[in-house]
């Protein structure tokens, strides 16, 4: 059976018997509550949690979702707001059951292609490239010839390297990074052609993680947190800063993380990253259907989400046309400036990475940052390259004008490794730092003690 799905605010529902709490998919005095399929116009499996004390059930579709007591009495619409796209949750996206297949992600509960490919029979393509859907689905090129920009040719066009017919870039083509049929795996992707870890993330066993918050990889692969303890800036602690929130043993931010955006297990996908806790496009696009796309030159949204230009026609600063203008190139994503388009800088499909910009056609890093292992930093503001490419502050120091600037901690703290931590209680900082209290003792008052706890029990030095 399916595990009931994560609700994420407190709902009501009143019948003509009592008001009825539901909180983590229980009903308060309702008796026990199971997720169960069940089918609705003969369509896919729908949840549905029974009330097994009254006989009522709910049915739930999305965000919503409607009580129909078994004593007869009107339904009762009532809110539970249920994440959409943790499929974990309930084992499906969008409804129990649900699974996202052809290259598709669950995104606000709904399996959709990525920004830059189409389903194709039920498949996600790149109508750029694949010769057998070029330009649109099942447009094949023949024998000898290559798809680029979304039309067959005898070439590639400038920056496009033919891998099986397929004209890619091999400076981002996360499946062709470097070169033909090179994919990368474990959470990279291609920057400058080479396969990279998201920033603030490293290689540990063939998969990304963050040495700053994974218990699993506090500070150093393979380094893991104690039972209790989580990972703050790289160092095992009791309790996160003030400015982190323990989600599943690592402390992070909130408002600028990813996989945690605003809330634990709140991921930012289609192409959104976080800002201010707030899963947002890229400047300059929308989300449309799950996914960012630039409304300015995307034919299928052209200068609104859902508006389709029609055969034949071109989208051109958001208005469907049937040529582009001067100074502008039609590639598949539609009419484009490529002297400082950074998804098609100098040519139809080369994508620039790293925070890269397009400056009159070529990828350059943009005015105060510089290049570093493929990526532009700044080295004044930067904690991972603070000074100099890969000169890391440690724990939670900031980087201020090229130079490390560690946390003020209170007359309750000290510092350690660049985090402040309580030396009076920490068992993995007990009185000064790097004191580890050994298992079945306490951090009490700055020193390791016996917790004898239970009956009888009382605490002891432990000698050292």
């Amino acid at each position: 059976m399916p595990a009931p799905p994560r609700i994420t605010k407190l709902c009501r529902v009143r019948s003509q018997h009592r008001i009825v709490v539901v909180l983590l998919a229980l009903f308060a005095g309702c008796g026990s509550v199971s997720l169960v399929p069940a089918t609705s116009d003969g369509g896919s499996p729908t949840p549905t949690i029974e009330d097994t004390a009254s006989g009522g059930t709910v049915l739930m579709r999305g965000d919503a979702a409607t009580r129909t007591p078994a004593t007869g009495d009107a339904a009762t619409t009532i809110e539970i707001a249920v994440s959409a796209t943790d499929a974990a949750a309930c084992e499906g996206c969008g409804a129990c059951g649900v699974q996202c297949g052809g290259g598709t992600f669950c995104s606000g509960g709904a399996c959709v292609c990525p920004g830059n490919e189409t389903s194709c029979d039920g498949t996600c393509v790149s109508l750029t490239s694949d010769v057998q859907n070029c330009g649109t689905c099942g447009n094949a090129c023949g024998t000898g010839r290559v798809c680029s920009a979304g039309t067959c040719k005898t070439t590639c066009g400038t920056g496009l390297v033919s891998c099986a017919g397929a004209c890619v870039d091999t400076l981002s083509d996360s499946a062709s990074c470097g070169a033909c049929g090179k994919a990368c795996a474990g959470g990279t992707t291609c920057v400058a052609g080479q396969c990279a870890c998201p920033t603030g993330q490293v290689s540990c066993g063939g998969t990304c993680v963050s040495l700053a918050s994974d218990p699993a990889s506090c500070g150093a692969c393979g380094k893991a947190c104690p039972s209790g303890q989580m990972c703050s800036f790289g160092t095992c602690v009791l309790t996160c800063a003030a400015e982190r929130t323990a989600c599943g043993g690592a402390c992070v931010d909130t408002t600028t993380d990813d996989q945690n955006c605003g809330a634990c297990g709140a991921a930012c996908t289609g192409g959104t990253s976080c800002a201010k806790g707030k899963c947002a496009c890229p400047v300059d696009e929308q989300l449309c259907s799950g996914v960012c796309v630039a409304t300015a030159s995307d034919a299928k949204h052209c200068g609104a989400c859902g508006t389709i230009c029609a055969a034949g026609q071109v989208c051109s600063a958001g208005t469907c046309e049937t040529t582009c203008p001067a100074a502008t190139m039609s590639c598949t994503s539609g009419c484009v400036d490529v002297t400082r388009s950074p998804t098609n800088c100098g040519g139809c499909g080369v994508t620039c990475t790293g925070g890269a910009t397009c400056v009159g056609g070529s990828c350059a890093c943009p005015a105060g940052a510089v290049p570093c292992g493929g990526r532009c930093v700044d080295e004044q503001t930067d904690a991972a390259n603070c000074g100099a490419c890969g000169a890391a502050c440690a724990g939670a120091a900031t980087c201020m004008g090229g130079m490390c600037v560690g946390p003020k901690c209170d007359n309750q703290s000290i510092l350690c490794l660049g985090v402040c931590v309580l030396f009076m209680k920490d068992a993995a900082n007990c009185g000064a730092c790097g004191v580890t209290c050994p298992a079945g003792k306490k951090c009490d008052n700055g020193s390791c003690k016996t917790d004898n706890s239970g009956p009888g029990g009382g605490d002891s030095d432990s000698g050292g």
